[in-house]
């Protein structure tokens, strides 16, 4: 028989660990949002421009509806092509770096990868919509919608995954 006195302290610490497992996935869904997915972002931009060495002049400034953001303006002529891929690195590095977070806590079952993960994959929707980054890509202009609604479909998707993975991981627990 177990003391009542030790049933309710292992409630009292599970539920203090739940507290702390609860931040630590805001903390790191924000560190993502805020600050692994820009500078992912703008890594991807600098990567391109390093391959093409370029110079170039750049901006970095901070939003609090989107997080770090850089600016970097080529100092060199790039072709059309080159335009497409400087734009779109940035978004393609970012969406990399949130799918290899998600892939690992998932493989893992851990859930603050998971919420870094989804934290990248969310600065990608904040970029398009509140920034609106692809303005000066060539022919992008009417094409932003269709971008953002794909992509806000895909992060919302990686999150119902996301969801689903943790809730599953809290039944378990729970058992």
């Amino acid at each position: 028989m177990i003391p009542e006195t030790y049933r309710k302290e292992k409630k009292l610490q599970q539920s203090f660990q739940t507290l702390i497992n609860h931040t630590s996935g805001a903390v790191l869904f924000l560190a993502g949002f805020y600050l692994v997915g820009p500078v992912a972002h703008e890594l991807g931009h600098l990567v391109v421009l390093q391959a093409e060495d370029c110079i170039y002049t750049s901006y970095y400034g901070f939003n609090v509806f989107s997080g770090l953001r850089g600016s970097f303006e080529p100092g060199c002529s790039l072709n059309t092509l080159k335009q497409y891929l400087f734009y779109l690195s940035g978004f393609g590095l970012t969406l990399i770096t949130g799918t290899v977070s998600l892939s690992v806590g998932s493989k893992v079952e851990n859930r603050n990868w998971i919420m870094l993960g989804l934290g990248c994959l969310t600065s990608i929707a904040a970029s398009i919509t509140l920034e609106g980054d692809l303005h000066s890509v060539p022919g992008f202009e009417g094409s932003v919608l269709m971008l953002s609604g794909t992509i806000l479909i895909l992060a919302a998707s990686a999150s119902v995954f996301g969801v689903e993975k943790l809730i599953r991981k809290e039944e378990t627990e729970l058992r």
